[in-house]
């Protein structure tokens, strides 16, 4: 099982959005909860962070197909 943190989601996932946000999303059931690892260090698991980026493609082609 891969971990990965916060700044991974930007650099290996693409995911650009500020740490406020990603917060924003996890308190909103949005996003992956975080594992707390320690005091001030959380992680996520990478297999998730996979799915929710899977979703939002799927999500999205379901909407282009709908259209046409």
């Amino acid at each position: 099982m891969q971990m990965v943190s916060i700044d991974e989601l930007r650099t290996v996932f693409g995911v650009n959005f500020s740490k406020v946000h990603i917060y924003r999303l996890i308190r909103a059931g949005e996003f992956p909860q975080p594992i707390k690892l320690g005091e001030h260090r959380s992680a996520f698991l990478r297999h998730e962070v996979e799915a929710w980026i899977a979703e939002k493609i799927a999500k999205r082609d379901a909407q282009k197909s709908e259209a046409a």
